[in-house]
């Protein structure tokens, strides 16, 4: 769920603030998502879903609106840190240099593990993928002997690999969607896939005169917001 709202939220926000609908209404789905991100301990989710209005507010100029959502932030940074310090915790281990040390036991160490072996098999076939479907990684890495020639060496990256490629099918995920792309669809997904994003992010920052104007409006402002944080949020997800 948690990390659901981390598309959904942003998406949401940005449809209420495409058709200026009611502040009210914007502020209350924000908050609401933002407590469900926390309550999860979903961390990539939640700083998706913050950026989305702190984006916002910037390019419309609303400042003294930016300036708000920092402290309420803030505020319910350290309520959280009071009430709920276990969740404090893992939403702080964001902040530590340890947390992205390649060689270690954090989620992010094993994301590198993943990306690694899941481009390793990418790479086999670069142009084309290996079709649709991410649930057919696991299936792949071990009939076409990725897991067998990662047991063998003695490291403790392919160890790694060998055990996670090896495990239940539907658990196995690239978490990443351009690495997920790559992996389905080759460098040409990949290519097209952001061939498409630049084009709908550079149709909301320019006018039809080819210039941003000075200040975006609402529409092409909740556009690019999403945009932003749609790219965060498939950092470490794959979702479309």
């Amino acid at each position: 769920i948690g990390l659901n709202i981390g598309l959904y939220g942003p998406l949401l926000l940005a449809a209420i603030a495409f058709h200026q609908r009611p502040r009210l209404l914007w502020w209350l789905l924000a908050s609401l998502s933002f407590l469900v991100c926390v309550a999860y301990g979903s961390r990539t989710p939640l700083f998706s879903l913050l950026l989305f209005p702190l984006v916002f507010t910037l390019l419309t100029r609303r400042y003294k609106s930016f300036a708000t959502i920092c402290t309420v932030s803030l505020a319910a940074a350290l309520a959280i840190w009071i009430a709920q310090p276990g969740i404090a915790q893992r939403l702080g281990a964001t902040f530590e240099a340890d947390t992205y040390a390649a060689e270690g036991t954090s989620s992010f160490s094993d994301r590198l593990m993943i990306w690694g072996g899941t481009m390793e098999i990418a790479l086999d076939r670069p142009w084309l993928g290996h079709g649709p479907g991410w649930k057919q990684l696991g299936t792949v890495a071990t009939q076409e002997g990725y897991v067998d020639r990662w047991a063998k060496q003695p490291d403790r990256l392919s160890q790694s690999k060998a055990r996670y490629f090896s495990g239940n099918p539907t658990g196995i995920n690239p978490h990443n969607l351009w690495i997920e792309i790559a992996f389905e669809c080759g460098m040409l997904g990949v290519l097209s896939y952001a061939a498409l994003l630049a084009f709908i992010g550079l149709a909301a920052w320019k006018s039809p005169f080819g210039v941003a104007p000075p200040i975006l409006g609402d529409g092409r402002a909740a556009v690019l917001a999403f945009l932003v944080s749609y790219l965060v949020l498939n950092l470490f997800n794959g979702l479309w």
